[in-house]
Order: C-alpha cells, then structure tokens, then sequence
C-alpha cells in the first residue's frame, strides 16, 4: 500500500474566496496499491465531489512523506543565537568601558 498526498488548488465558483487566506486549498490522502488504483480513485474522488461549479484548477500529488518541520525550534534557536549576539556586543562594550576607566584610574 502506497500513500499519495495530494493538494489541490479549487475553484471557488462565481463568489469566490474574496481576500480569504487558504481558501480552495486543500490537502488530502490516497492509499491506493499502485499507481493505476489511484488514478480510479482519484477519478472517483473529483466526480463525485469537484465538478461543476467547484472544479479543481491545480493538482500536485506526491508519495514521499513531506517532511514535518518544528518551526517554533526554528525560532527558539533564533531567539538564542539573537541573544547570544546581544550579550557578545554588551560584553564587548563593558570590555572597552573597563579597559578605558582602568586607563583613567590605574589599576
């Protein structure tokens, strides 16, 4: 059994999506043996639900796994590498105001 990922961009008839983010954008799964099984099932899937008004404009199928990616990491290491940095520059600068008061007052 094989899993097929699909996205499919849909028209969204006379009204349309108006400034809707996403919309007629959807994504779904086919588990199908092969590819000849999944083109019926396709088939099947579209007539029975997209034609009409509400025809699909753009279909991108896929069968490796996407990969799941764990944003909030992303940013949390972001947010640290950025702070890291902040504390170097303030380091840096207490450096030079040290070193310019140890020249003022003697060690």
């Amino acid at each position: 059994m094989k899993t097929y990922y699909v996205y499919v961009n849909v028209n969204q008839g006379d009204d349309g999506c108006g400034y809707t983010i996403g919309c007629g954008k959807i994504m779904f799964t086919i588990d199908a043996e092969d590819d000849d099984e999944f083109d019926v099932k396709i088939k099947k899937m579209i007539k029975e639900n997209y034609t009409g008004e509400f025809m699909i404009e753009k279909m991108l199928i896929w069968t490796e796994k996407p990969a799941v990616v764990n944003v909030k990491l992303i940013y949390q290491d972001i947010k640290t590498e950025n702070t890291e940095i902040e504390q170097k520059i303030k380091n840096d600068l207490d450096k030079e105001e040290f070193e310019r008061l140890k020249k003022k007052f003697g060690e």
